[in-house]
């Protein structure tokens, strides 16, 4: 019997359908706009910089400029100089500079506009020198101070008890801080002479003068304002003279004889390569740097065996004479540079003291062994393929195999296991196709090496073509012709690879080839020889800027130069509109250039 069946009423509620939202799109965020002062602020500072730099005759790339600041030391030192040069009686003023300029700084406030507008015109012009411009912040800042204090000496010491007015006569705020603390120790007869002892060190801060050259620069300084021709260093040639390292501390190239407030002043240091030295650390390579103060000379007997002889042909370049002796070097009892006479021209060593090599080989039973296994295993694996012939170099021969028609490359490819075993080395290389051929390369190492001479090399056409005074002999390629390389374009080089496998020989036939092709003027060197063997022959060739460095200390200071003289002649390309070193030196032998 059925039961009664069951039946959901007709007015059941049905579920209501879910509804989606609509996705709320986003509004674009509109970049905030300069603020309104701001680009007020930074035009009338731009035009500021662009009037200073107008009189300088000094041009700054627009993305370098950071007239902000200088801007703002304009504006302080106007406010300053209305102050106490303009309208210094009247009472509201006077009571203004006291409580602000006056009240910090004293009777010195006076001259304080002065220094604000120098510093100011300086970061006008040099805006990227980061370095130089904390230094000579450091320095005004010292300068400042000193002479704060020491007007609060001079204004009777008064304290904050005869209120700012008091105060103000004399060295203000800041030099009652700095000079109350000696004074209440001391008395005037120690804190005077302190405080102007801090004057003249401030001074050898802001123009970067070490103290053991500051009678060198007072003599620039009035070679400049009464004679108006800097002493010259070098002679036409721009052979580089010997001297003092401090000198390259203070912008100066080398020794070129010019001020050195006029040298290079739109220099700018690049973030990656311009190191930060200290006179302390480069003590000791003072005495090296420059230590060839016998700048030139033909080579000895001695390192004749090693490099060149005396009786050497003779080149146009004439070199300089020494310019002052120096303190004896701190590398060691090494022999050094030879003494340059003057107006003695420089002889280029001939290529006869260099020794011939051997006639290379044309063929030898290891080439005739190895076609031999190169065949059989193309005959085993039933390869239609033949050697026709090779191409020997020193160390690698290259055997060319032609594939008859139909046959797939790479099923000689396919068989370069087999092939290395055959031949039995495991440094083979397949060459698909030889460039201009239709033919497989197939390049396996000689078991009887030829040697190759440097010698030979440099006698080669393409050596004696080279006239670049920084071309060197690599050697020769796998089909046997002498490769010459130029170092001007590859200025970052490195040698490297197992032991035995020739990075010496190569370090030595590179230096070898540069006094073989260039003089002293033409080519300095930096020679550093961490194991103390390795470029001993070398010591005292001319061409050495210091003898060989051996110390690590020293060989970083080394490379902190030699980086800093490489930035120092990018801005001088750069000041004169020259991309390689090349067109510079050919523009200034011919006059084009003045330096």
């Amino acid at each position: 019997m059925a039961g009664p069946s069951r039946s959901k009423p007709s007015n059941a509620r049905k579920a209501a359908p879910t509804r989606r939202l609509p996705q709320a799109t986003a509004r674009p965020v509109r970049p905030a706009g300069p603020n309104f002062f701001v680009v007020i602020w930074m035009g009338l500072a731009h035009a500021a910089g662009a009037t200073f730099r107008l009189f300088l005759s000094n041009k700054v790339e627009k993305d370098e400029r950071r007239d902000g600041l200088p801007f703002f030391l304009i504006v302080l030192a106007g406010i300053g100089a209305t102050v106490e040069w303009f309208v210094p009686t009247v009472e509201w003023v006077r009571l203004v500079e006291e409580s602000t300029v006056g009240g910090l700084f004293g009777r010195i406030a006076f001259g304080l506009p002065v220094v604000l507008v120098l510093f100011a015109a300086w970061l006008f012009r040099h805006p990227t020198i980061d370095a130089d411009n904390r230094r000579i912040a450091v320095g005004l800042g010292l300068f400042v101070l000193s002479c704060s204090a020491l007007a609060h000496v001079a204004g009777g010491m008064p304290q904050p008890s005869n209120g700012i007015p008091g105060i103000a006569a004399a060295g203000g705020v800041m030099g009652w801080l700095v000079a109350n603390w000696l004074t209440a120790t001391a008395t005037a007869w120690v804190s005077v002479p302190l405080f102007s002892i801090l004057i003249l060190v401030s001074a050898l801060i802001v123009t970067k003068t070490s103290p053991t050259r500051v009678l060198e620069r007072i003599r620039d300084l009035g070679e400049y304002l009464f004679v108006h021709a800097p002493r010259p260093a070098t002679t036409e040639t721009g052979a580089v003279p010997t001297g003092d390292l401090s000198s390259v501390t203070s912008h100066s190239d080398l020794g070129d004889g010019r001020p050195w407030w006029t040298i290079r002043k739109n220099a700018k240091p690049k973030p990656f390569d311009t190191p930060v030295e200290s006179e302390a650390s480069a003590t000791d390579l003072i005495k090296d740097m420059f230590a060839a103060e016998e700048a030139a000379r033909q080579f000895n007997a001695a390192e004749a065996a090693a490099t060149t002889p005396d009786d050497i042909a003779t080149d146009k370049i004439p070199l300089t004479e020494s310019t002052a002796p120096l303190d004896n070097v701190a590398t060691g009892d090494h022999p050094r540079s030879a003494p340059v006479r003057s107006g003695r021209p420089y002889a280029l060593p001939k290529d006869t003291v260099l020794v011939k090599g051997a006639p290379p080989k044309g063929s030898s039973p290891v080439n005739d062994k190895a076609i031999a296994a190169i065949t059989d295993v193309l005959t085993q694996f039933g390869v239609d393929a033949t050697v026709t012939g090779f191409t020997r170099g020193p160390s690698v021969t290259r055997y060319e195999v032609e594939l008859a028609q139909g046959v797939k490359v790479e099923r000689v490819t396919a068989l370069s296991r087999n092939i290395e075993y055959a031949v039995a080395s495991n440094e083979v290389t397949f060459l698909t196709p030889i460039p201009g051929k239709s033919a497989i390369g197939i390049e396996i190492p000689n078991t009887d090496r030829d040697i190759v001479t440097l010698g030979d090399v440099l006698r080669s056409p393409a050596a004696i073509a080279a006239r670049h005074p920084m071309s060197i002999g690599v050697g020769k390629d796998v089909e046997g012709q002498f490769v010459i390389a130029n170092l001007a374009k590859m200025p970052h080089l490195l040698v490297a690879g197992a032991t035995g496998a020739g990075k010496s020989s190569f370090v030595n036939s590179m230096i070898t080839s540069l006094l073989m092709k260039a003089t002293p003027a033409e080519v300095r060197m930096v020679l550093i020889d961490p194991k103390r063997v390795e470029l001993s022959a070398y010591q005292g060739v001319p061409h050495l800027i210091t003898p060989i460095i051996t110390n690590a200390k020293k060989a970083a200071e080394a490379l902190q130069w030699v980086v800093k003289e490489m930035d120092m002649r990018y801005d001088d390309l750069h000041s004169f509109g020259f991309k390689h070193i090349d067109d510079y030196n050919r523009a200034v032998a011919e006059g084009t250039v003045k330096i």
